[in-house]
């Protein structure tokens, strides 16, 4: 499961001016979304996660913004305060192997602490950077898709380097000790074993997340 924020996807904003005498002016900002939002969704999707989308900001500005996403409406809360959030974050974890969180405002903490995996936008609250485990520091969304592709191939070597290891300290140290594989060959086999392990993880600098 993948939960984000509104703001990690665009940002809106309303600023007020005034004084002892009144009311002076009233400003609305209101950024547009990311452009890589929809690919970046588009491929999480593809991948088998589901998307959830939870804001703080008002409901017609979700709605237009879960529309052009389009998230599912049942997977669309506007309106949340921390703690709201964190009660959906809950919910989810009872249901779900696992959450990715998104976000980058600072009622987005708690959700961030909730996670299995929480990621924070680089231009975001500092605390939200703080609590998550990682920080997108280009502000774009599509490095979810690489660091994901990183995890699992990361996943996978491991896999294999322990695969490796064992397979080679059960032929090795029997010989060894038998006295079948002399000390100087038995040390060439582990330095030769330790380059495969290295060389094989080094695959993962193909790779890179922004």
């Amino acid at each position: 499961e993948l939960a984000g924020s509104a703001p990690s996807l665009a940002a809106t904003a309303n600023l007020f001016l005034g004084s002892e005498q009144g009311w002076l002016a009233a400003m609305a900002t209101d950024d547009p979304i990311r452009p890589d939002a929809d690919a970046a969704i588009a491929g999480i999707r593809a991948k088998g996660l589901h998307t959830h989308l939870l804001s703080g900001d008002r409901l017609d500005r979700v709605v237009e913004i879960a529309e052009t996403l389009r998230f599912s409406p049942r997977c669309v809360r506007a309106a949340c305060m921390p703690v709201a959030k964190l009660a959906y974050a809950e919910q989810l974890a009872a249901e779900a192997a696992g959450i990715i969180a998104v976000g980058d405002g600072v009622n987005d903490a708690p959700l961030m602490g909730k996670a299995h995996v929480s990621i924070a936008m680089g231009r975001g609250a500092d605390l939200t950077r703080l609590t998550a485990d990682a920080v997108l520091m280009s502000g774009r969304l599509m490095p979810l898709l690489t660091a994901r592709r990183v995890a699992v191939k990361m996943n996978r070597i491991i896999r294999q380097n322990f695969a490796w290891a064992i397979a080679y300290n059960a032929i090795a140290l029997p010989l060894a000790m038998g006295g079948w594989l002399s000390p100087a060959w038995a040390a060439i086999g582990m330095a030769t074993s330790s380059l495969i392990v290295v060389g094989n993880s080094l695959r993962l600098l193909r790779d890179r997340v922004d």
